[in-house]
């Protein structure tokens, strides 16, 4: 990427970028899950209800993973789960909870054009963030796209997936985990809160597959990113014990002045030589 015109910022770039990232394609959709949709939407005249989760495990953001669980009610009422990685930079569990809202929104599409007829997707997930925008937007609510920081345009995709559906299709918040037993889903709809639930509970286990695959698989990336930050930190103390080293010789200080008189702590620093990984480290690597 070259260098921005002068006085213009590389923001506008980053941004498209970013929003390229956050838009899933039609390819990432898991396989099978638009034809389950589509037997869903058959034999529930029309209608589908589905919930969808995001995950992640990590918090270095360089060996951070995401995944998604998507989860159908099917003809005889128990639950389809299909689960997925969440490609990408942005691995945090916002950025998969939307990730897992637009795949199954864009897989309702699919399924509706499969079946040359409109359907009704009762979506539900268990983040409020994405959850109030994704109604918000399902309601028409288009200002909602102003606010959307780094993802306008990955925001605007989905409204525009929304359009597609019946408009009597919504997204729904659900608490997940077994919270808020208090909570009942919202009437009248063809559905039950223990079916929400139970999809939820679905939809967050199969999530939990991808997220948990991809972390075994990115172990050595861990241990590597372990190693170099422990090399890091021992090359920085090995510049500054240095540094001491030749300002004591020197026979003065930073400033060109007498230093002060050593304390046994920080002899100790200046002349022992750091500990090693192996015997046979390069000092001066």
């Amino acid at each position: 990427m070259g260098h921005p015109p002068a006085g213009k910022s590389s923001c506008p770039d980053l941004l498209q970028i970013w929003n390229l990232e956050c838009t899933p394609a039609l390819d990432n959709i898991p396989e099978g899950l638009t034809d389950a949709i589509a037997r869903a939407a058959e034999a529930g005249d029309g209608s589908v209800l589905a919930c969808s989760d995001g995950a992640a495990r990590g918090k270095d953001f360089r060996t951070r993973r995401a995944a998604i669980g998507i989860a159908i009610r099917n003809g005889d009422g128990a639950a389809d789960a299909f689960h997925a990685i969440r490609p990408g930079l942005d691995q945090t569990s916002y950025g998969a909870e939307f990730w897992a809202l637009f795949i199954m929104v864009m897989a309702a599409v699919q399924a509706q054009m499969q079946l040359q007829r409109p359907i009704t997707l009762m979506a539900f997930l268990d983040n409020l963030a994405v959850a109030s925008r994704g109604a918000g937007l399902a309601k028409g609510r288009v200002d909602i796209l102003r606010y959307q920081g780094l993802m306008p345009e990955a925001y605007g995709a989905l409204y525009e997936l929304l359009r597609q559906l019946k408009p009597d299709s919504f997204v729904h918040w659900c608490p997940g985990h077994e919270n808020r037993l208090e909570w009942m889903a919202p009437v009248p709809h063809p559905y039950t809160t223990d079916e929400v639930r139970m999809l939820n509970r679905a939809a967050d286990a199969a999530a939990g597959v991808s997220r948990d695959a991809s972390w075994d698989r990115g172990s050595i990336a861990r241990k590597c990113e372990e190693e170099n930050d422990s090399w890091s930190d021992r090359a920085l103390r090995r510049l500054y014990i240095g540094s001491l080293m030749l300002r004591t010789k020197a026979g003065c200080s930073a400033e060109g002045k007498p230093p002060a008189p050593l304390t046994e702590e920080e002899r100790a620093r200046i002349y022992c030589r750091p500990v090693c990984i192996s015997e046979d480290e390069d000092f001066a690597e």
